[in-house]
C-alpha cells in the first residue's frame, strides 16, 4: 500500500513538470514571437492579426525541438534544485517553485549567450522581452506548485 501511494504520488509530481514545461514553452513561445513582431512594426512593418497567428504557430513548431528542451531541462533543474531548498527551509511551494522557475530561465539564457556568443531567443536582446520569458518561468512554478500539491501534502505527512 505505502509503495503505491509513493508512486501515484510520484507520477503525479511527474504529470505536474510536464504539465507546468507545456505551459512554460507555449507562454515563451508567444510571448517571443509578439516581442519580435512588435519590434517590426516599430520599423515601420505593418503586421496583421492572421500574420501574428501564422507566425506564432511557426514558432512553436519551429522552437519545439531545441527551446523546448531548453526549458524542460532549465524547470526541471530549477524546480529540483528547489524542492531541496523547501525541504530545508519549509518555505511554501507557491513560493519557492515560481522563483525556481524565473531562476531556471535567468541561468539558462545567462548560459547560453556565452556559448553561442548570440542571444538565440531574440526577443531576450531587451529588458521587456527578457521579463516576458521569466513571466513564463514564473506561470511554469505555479503550475507546478498547483498540480503536485497534495503529492507534497502527503509526503510531508508520511
Amino acid at each position: 500500500m505505502k509503495k503505491e501511494k509513493t508512486a501515484i504520488r510520484k507520477s503525479v509530481v511527474f504529470l505536474s513538470y510536464l504539465m507546468a514545461v507545456v505551459v512554460a514553452f507555449l507562454l515563451s513561445s508567444i510571448i517571443h514571437t509578439q516581442v519580435v513582431l512588435s519590434g517590426l512594426t516599430e520599423l515601420g512593418v505593418q503586421i496583421g492579426w492572421q500574420d501574428r497567428l501564422v507566425a506564432t504557430g511557426r514558432d512553436i513548431a519551429g522552437l519545439l525541438p531545441g527551446y523546448g528542451t531548453v526549458i524542460a531541462v532549465g524547470l526541471a533543474i530549477g524546480f529540483l534544485v528547489m524542492g531541496l531548498l523547501r525541504r530545508f527551509t519549509g518555505l511554501p511551494a507557491a513560493v519557492v517553485y515560481p522563483v525556481g522557475g524565473v531562476l531556471a530561465y535567468l541561468a539558462f539564457f545567462a548560459a547560453m549567450h556565452p556559448i553561442f556568443h548570440v542571444s538565440l531567443i531574440a526577443s531576450t536582446r531587451d529588458t521587456w522581452g527578457l521579463l516576458g520569458q521569466c513571466l513564463a518561468g514564473l506561470v511554469a512554478g505555479f503550475v507546478f506548485a498547483y498540480g503536485c500539491r497534495r503529492a507534497v501534502k502527503e509526503g510531508q505527512s508520511s
